[in-house]
């Protein structure tokens, strides 16, 4: 979370809407572009970013796993997402 920076903005700097521009007050999920976007304002350079399977176990959750290993070749779709940065 970061309360010196919006972070993730959908529209990105193309639309100024005054209240998009403030920092949000609670933890959310990041997507790809907002994790990128917050470790970028704190002076890291991305390597690479990666999503990665979070699900799996026995019966069912077998099942859902599978599929979450699936979504999680698209990063956008992926239950976990992975970053690699360096400092500078």
């Amino acid at each position: 979370m970061s309360l010196s920076f919006r972070i993730g903005k959908p529209l990105g700097k193309k639309i100024h809407l005054p209240l998009s521009e403030k920092p949000v007050g609670h933890i959310k999920p990041y997507v790809p572009r907002a994790l990128k976007e917050h470790v970028e304002a704190y002076g890291f350079r991305v390597l690479k970013i990666k999503g990665v399977r979070l699900i799996e176990g026995p019966g069912i959750l077998r099942l859902i796993g599978f599929i979450d290993s699936l979504f999680s070749g698209v990063k956008r779709y992926a239950s976990g997402i992975i970053l690699f940065a360096k400092k500078g």
